[in-house]
C-alpha cells in the first residue's frame, strides 16, 4: 500500500520516496520505472503495478497535490524620528508569528532593524522580512537662548536640509535675522515629509546705570567721591577697579562698568578745583535772639558751603565752661545747654575750618545772647 494522497506546499522542497513494499517480485510504475520505490520530486498521480511470487497482480494509486502557501508581503518602511512604523499582513484568517514574538496580524515598531513574520493557513507556511529605517536628518536646530546688552542682531539658521521653513515671524526662508527681543520658533519639513520644530528666546538686558553726574566745579579743599553705581566690575581711567574713586585733582574722570549679565556702560565727568569757587572766610554774627519769635534764633546760622571739609565750633560761657562743641557746619546753637535756655550775656566762640582754598583758618570772638 502506498501512502495516502498528500498535499505538499509549492514553496517547500519536494523530495521523498514511496513504495508498495519489498515483498513483491516485480514493479511497474506509470512513469516507466521498475524499481521497488519511486522518488517523488513533483506533484502528480503515481500508479504502480506489482506481482507476487504466486503470480498475482495488484495496483495502487497516490495523488500528490501541490498547494501555494499564503500570499504575504511586508515592505521596507522609512519613518520619521520619534514615530512608529506599521507592518501588517493583509491576509486574514492566518496564524502569525513575528520576530518580536507578537502573534497579531500587525505590529507597531519604532526601533530600526529587520523584522520578519511567519504565517500559516494550517497546511502551508510562508515567510517575509522587511527593514524599518528612521529618516536621518543630521544635525539641525537653533542655538541656545541668548541675550544682548544693546541692539539685538542674531542670524538664525536651523539647517539647509529641509524642504520648507515656517517661522513665527511669518518668513519662509531658511535664514532669518532677529533684530528685536522675543521668542522665535520655526517649523521644519524634511524632504521625506517629517516635521520638526525648534525655538530660541532672545532677551535684551538693560545696560548698567552709570551716573557720575554733570561736570562740576568744587573748592580746592573738596575731594569729591565719585560713585559708579551698582555693578560687577569697574575700570577707571587711572586703572582703579573699585566702585568709588576720590577725585583729588582737577581733571577728566572716566569709568566703565560691567554688570552680572556682562553688559557694559560708561560715564565721564570733569572735575574742576577752584580755590575761589566760594568765599573761604566765615562770617560770625556778634549776637542772636533765641526767644521763639522765629527770627535770628540760631547761632551762627551760616551757609557754610561745601559740606565735608574740616569744621569745628566751640562756645564757652563767661566762666570758661565749654557748652557747645560741633563738628558739622550744618549744626547751630539754639541758646540751650543741658536743655536749659542760657542767660543773656556775652559768650566766647572759637571756630576752626578749612576754606575753599584748602587753607586752615581759625577765628575767635564774642557773641551776645539776647532775649
Amino acid at each position: 500500500t502506498l501512502i495516502d494522497d498528500s498535499v505538499v506546499c509549492s514553496n517547500a522542497p519536494l523530495n521523498f520516496s514511496i513504495s508498495p513494499g519489498p515483498q513483491y517480485v516485480s514493479y511497474k510504475w506509470n512513469s516507466g520505472e521498475k524499481t521497488a520505490s519511486k522518488r517523488i520530486t513533483k506533484d502528480g498521480r503515481y500508479i504502480v503495478n506489482v506481482e507476487t511470487s504466486l503470480g498475482c497482480i495488484f495496483a495502487d494509486t497516490v495523488d500528490i497535490l501541490s498547494q501555494d502557501p499564503p500570499n504575504i508581503s511586508i515592505e521596507d518602511t522609512l519613518i520619521c524620528p520619534e514615530t512608529s512604523g506599521l507592518f501588517r499582513i493583509e491576509n486574514p484568517n492566518l496564524t502569525y508569528l513575528w520576530s518580536t514574538g507578537e502573534l497579531s496580524q500587525q505590529i507597531n515598531v519604532s526601533t530600526p532593524g529587520n523584522y520578519s513574520v511567519i504565517v500559516s493557513d494550517g497546511k502551508c507556511k510562508n515567510y517575509d522580512t522587511a527593514f524599518l529605517g528612521i529618516v536621518d536628518i543630521g544635525r539641525f536646530g537653533l542655538p541656545a537662548d541668548t541675550a544682548f546688552c544693546a541692539a539685538v542682531l542674531k542670524v538664525l539658521n536651523p539647517g539647509s536640509q529641509f524642504k520648507t521653513y515656517k517661522w513665527s515671524t511669518g518668513e519662509k526662508s531658511q535664514i532669518i535675522t532677529a533684530t528685536e527681543p522675543g521668542l522665535y520658533s520655526v517649523i521644519l519639513t524634511s524632504m521625506e515629509g517629517c516635521v520638526f520644530s525648534d525655538s530660541i528666546a532672545i532677551a535684551r538686558n538693560p545696560l548698567p546705570n552709570v551716573g557720575l553726574g554733570p561736570d562740576t566745579m568744587v573748592c580746592q579743599a573738596i575731594n569729591p567721591i565719585l560713585d559708579a553705581g551698582p555693578g560687577l566690575a569697574y575700570q577707571w581711567q587711572d586703572g582703579s577697579t573699585e566702585r568709588t574713586l576720590t577725585a583729588f585733582e582737577t581733571g577728566v574722570y572716566h569709568v566703565v562698568v560691567m554688570d552680572k549679565n556682562g553688559c557694559f556702560n560708561s560715564d565721564t565727568i570733569e572735575i574742576t578745583k577752584n580755590p575761589d569757587a566760594y568765599p573761604s572766610e566765615l562770617y560770625m554774627p556778634n549776637a542772636f535772639t533765641p526767644n521763639g519769635d522765629g527770627l535770628n534764633e540760631l547761632y551762627p546760622d551760616n551757609q557754610f558751603i561745601d559740606i565735608g571739609v574740616f569744621y569745628n565750633l566751640k562756645i564757652f560761657n563767661r566762666w570758661g565752661e565749654k557748652i557747645i562743641d560741633m563738628d558739622s557746619p550744618e549744626s547751630n546753637w539754639n541758646g540751650k545747654y543741658k536743655n536749659q535756655i542760657q542767660e543773656e550775656g556775652v559768650y566766647i566762640y572759637l571756630v576752626s575750618w578749612i576754606g575753599c582754598d584748602n587753607k586752615r583758618r581759625e577765628k575767635k570772638g564774642n557773641l551776645t545772647l539776647l532775649k
